[in-house]
């Protein structure tokens, strides 16, 4: 079911704008998080997360559109509590920021490529 949906989402966006225009993003494991584990069985919710992301990366990557994976950082909560919320659950303001410095790069390269000519 998720495939599905991730392809006809991904597919009505390609319609209304292009490859160019498009970046997707990964989920981050809240499991790792310090109260991720009250949301259901930690290593089924992992591996689930994980399928998301392949599955996102996977029908991202056939339509030519871009995907990035905040992994790198997102998976640090386990060892940098700098990296959640007061909360123990969500993303801190720092590990938000260090998303920013990964996805930038995509948006800013989509912002170029998908320039339209000036009209004349």
């Amino acid at each position: 079911m998720y495939t599905t949906n991730v392809g006809q989402i991904l597919d009505t966006l390609l319609a209304a704008v292009g490859p160019d225009r498009i970046v997707t993003v990964s989920i981050p494991d809240y499991t790792l998080t310090p109260r991720g584990g009250a949301f259901g069985d930690p290593r089924t919710q992992s591996m689930q997360i994980a399928r998301f992301n392949e599955v996102m990366r996977n029908e991202a990557e056939a339509r030519a559109i871009r995907f990035v994976s905040i992994d790198a950082v997102a998976d640090g909560v386990a060892s940098d509590p700098d990296l959640v919320a007061r909360d123990g659950l969500h993303p801190s303001g720092a590990q938000y920021a260090s998303w920013v410095d990964m996805i930038a790069p995509a948006v800013l390269d989509a912002l170029a490529t998908s320039r339209e000519p000036a009209a004349h």
